[in-house]
């Protein structure tokens, strides 16, 4: 007998009887043949007999066990994919500093963060982006704040708008204003 199946074949004889260990196995099994990640449709079509709910929790308990990590999708900015986590590479998948811990929902929201640059993104953007409740993401902001890992910068633009950026990047020149502006006060005397 060869050991050569289509995936379709090793998924669906493999999900006819539920199996929540199995079914986490499987997941990564999918994720060591798409490098680049697994997104939710693949996800769908690999596993037709197992419902959303117990991919949601398989998916939760191997991020939980850092085996794979949650990716915003590039093509579905809505969306995610799972990639299976590179233990060689710690940097890859880990935004902590010293002994500090993330859990998902910071790496996602620093992920988005980073992706800004020194100009920052505003909190409407990020939950544009990743559609998060405003509760929740204000709380993982702050979260990320008191981690130092990002910061909020007022931009001289608007007075009551924060842009976020990685704690380590100086923010752009629009941002602050540069030579012109000083704690967001434009600096008459100097024209």
């Amino acid at each position: 007998m060869s050991n050569t199946h289509s995936k379709s074949e090793l998924i669906v004889s493999s999900t006819s009887n539920f199996d929540p260990i199995n079914l986490e196995s499987e997941i990564l099994q999918l994720c060591l043949q798409y490098p680049n990640g697994v997104s939710n449709k693949i996800l769908e079509n690999s596993f037709p007999n197992v419902t959303l709910e117990q991919r949601v929790n398989a998916l939760n308990r191997l991020s939980s066990l850092q085996k794979i990590d949650f990716l915003k999708s590039l093509n579905e900015p809505s969306s995610f994919i799972y990639r299976i986590r590179d233990p060689m590479n710690k940097s890859n998948s880990s935004i902590s500093i010293g002994n500090e811990t993330t859990d998902q929902m910071e790496r996602i929201v620093y992920q988005v963060v980073k992706e800004s640059g020194n100009l920052g993104i505003w909190i409407r953007d990020i939950r544009f982006k990743i559609q998060l409740s405003p509760t929740i993401l204000n709380k993982t902001l702050k979260s990320l704040e008191n981690k130092q890992l990002i910061k909020a910068v007022k931009s001289v633009h608007a007075n009551k708008r924060k842009v976020y950026m990685l704690y380590e990047l100086t923010p752009d020149s629009s941002i602050t204003g540069g030579t012109w502006y000083s704690d967001q006060e434009f600096e008459a005397e100097f024209v």
